[in-house]
């Protein structure tokens, strides 16, 4: 009774990870479907911001894609090529606008999600190859570094976007920010050993939230009432013995910067 059972289990896990792949599949061609045809609309507009858009669109899929066939546990439904797919699509709307200060809009969110496919590559391949993945890591943030660089061009022009458009910073601002902080910090302490690396992640992570708090009030007021002359800790006080303490307060974690 007990081998009966048990090969009855496997039945229904085999039927069910049949299932979800054919799900997984209909949906993927659905998509692919809706987007090929918006491709084909925008070529023949020569909307180069549209095909961009579908571009991030087509990236979004493939990284979706990816973290199923990976939540699946289901070795039938694995497709190796799926991160590296979202990455060139991401590179190829990227690539539409050559110039750095062209569709900031559409840069950050293209350069953000570049930084998410880096990260998630570097997750996969950890425990294999911990140079790469390393490696992967310093590419997240140089895309985070753009993405960011894209939100503060932008934000200077706040008061001239639609409402419609205005960010969305606890949805999709804030956390660019705060990966990158994350980033920043965890990288700073794989250079503990080397003290300028080292103090030099941790000044760019306490620059960066000084950035996002800035950005935060600018965008509740919709007007740049803000402007930050930036200051390093030892111009204020070079000559005594102040320790300044930093906070750095994330989403999953609480970090302090001691000087």
């Amino acid at each position: 009774n007990t081998e009966v059972i048990i090969n009855e289990n496997e039945e229904n896990i085999n039927y069910n990870k049949m299932l979800l792949k054919e799900r997984i599949q209909d949906f993927k061609n659905k998509i692919e479907k809706i987007l090929t045809k918006a491709m084909k609309d925008a070529e023949e507009l020569e909307d180069q911001r549209a095909k961009a858009f579908i571009f991030l669109n087509y990236s979004l899929l493939y990284e979706w894609l990816s973290k199923e066939y990976q939540d699946s546990k289901c070795k039938a439904l694995e497709d190796k090529d799926c991160l590296s797919t979202a990455e060139e699509f991401t590179n190829k709307g990227l690539s539409l606008f050559p110039r750095f200060e062209e569709e900031l809009y559409l840069k950050y969110q293209l350069s953000s999600q570049l930084a998410e496919i880096f990260k998630a590559q570097a997750k996969k391949i950890k425990a294999q190859d911990k140079i790469k993945a390393q490696a992967k890591i310093e590419c997240a943030i140089s895309a985070y570094e753009n993405a960011v660089k894209a939100i503060e061009l932008l934000r200077k022009d706040l008061v001239a976007i639609d409402t419609e458009f205005q960010f969305s910073f606890r949805e999709e601002i804030k956390p660019i920010y705060e990966n990158l902080v994350q980033l920043y910090l965890e990288t700073a302490r794989n250079e503990s050993n080397n003290k300028e690396d080292y103090e030099n992640r941790l000044n760019k992570a306490r620059q960066v939230i000084e950035k996002l708090q800035i950005a935060e009030i600018n965008n509740f007021f919709q007007e740049n009432c803000l402007v930050s002359k930036p200051k390093s800790i030892e111009e204020i006080d070079s000559a005594s013995n102040v320790i300044f303490i930093y906070p750095i307060v994330l989403e999953k974690s609480l970090n302090i910067i001691v000087s």
